[in-house]
């Protein structure tokens, strides 16, 4: 077993986490199931869980499919299931994202580190090792919106630093 770096964890963040109640067997059964069967639908998002376990939110862009409404049909009785309509379709926001990362010098003078898209599927976050001297995160989400010929896509630009895989 490696030893844990403290500087990767957060303690009250960790703490927090731990004292959330658990996900009931049922649930995690019928997200996996969900997850299965909606994982190739380009409308389709992240779902999340609410902290009290209590409501899962599913991100969808669009009309909801039949197959969905099924789905949300079959839910755990005790479970509230949301469905929040998506400003992009998540998939494009996917392949926005992989764009991002994997082109070198999509931007000139940056160098991405990560990213993602946002779980509401609003727009995505790239994550560059530094900041280049005289600019603004908010003038490297233009250009990277520009440079990915989507200006009408929200990119939020953080410095992440650098981020290596967990497997080397």
């Amino acid at each position: 077993m490696l030893p844990l770096d403290d500087s990767l964890l957060v303690e009250d963040q960790l703490v927090e986490e731990l004292a959330l109640p658990p996900v009931d067997l049922e649930t995690m059964e019928w997200l996996d199931r969900l997850q299965v069967e909606l994982t190739g639908d380009a409308n389709f998002g992240s779902p999340t869980i609410s902290d009290d376990r209590s409501t899962v939110t599913l991100t969808w862009f669009g009309t909801p499919s039949a197959r969905l409404g099924e789905l949300v049909a079959e839910a755990p009785k005790d479970l509230t299931v949301v469905i929040q309509s998506a400003l992009f379709r998540p998939a494009e926001l996917n392949e926005l994202t992989q764009r991002a990362v994997t082109t070198k010098g999509l931007v000139p003078g940056v160098q991405v580190a990560m990213g993602s898209p946002a779980a509401d599927a609003s727009g995505i976050t790239i994550g560059i090792v530094e900041l280049p001297a005289e600019r603004s995160l908010e003038q490297l989400g233009t250009a990277f919106a520009q440079a990915l010929e989507r200006p009408d896509v929200p990119i939020q630009v953080e410095v992440s630093g650098t981020i290596m895989p967990i497997n080397g």
